[in-house]
């Protein structure tokens, strides 16, 4: 069902709280699942919230650019 939300799908908003580490592991789950059931030329944007609880971050930003990157890397890699 889910499956069907997604394959027509020309953009993906991935979102995780970055004062949970749960949260952001959780999102390769969801990559996945775009990678394998939208439009491989689907855009795909990673979103961290609650960035104003800066005390309570736990994820930083470059590990959300570095999940992301390795996403498109895989992807590409993917399409041969």
């Amino acid at each position: 069902m889910i499956s069907t939300c997604v394959r027509d799908a020309q953009g993906v908003i991935l979102v995780y709280d970055v004062g949970s580490r749960q949260s952001f592991d959780g999102i390769q789950f969801w990559l996945d699942f775009a990678q394998s059931y939208a439009p491989k030329d689907t855009v795909k944007m990673l979103v961290g919230n609650k960035i104003d609880l800066e005390s309570e971050r736990v994820v930083t930003v470059a590990e959300g650019e570095v999940k992301l990157c390795a996403s498109a890397v895989a992807a590409e890699s993917a399409l041969g």
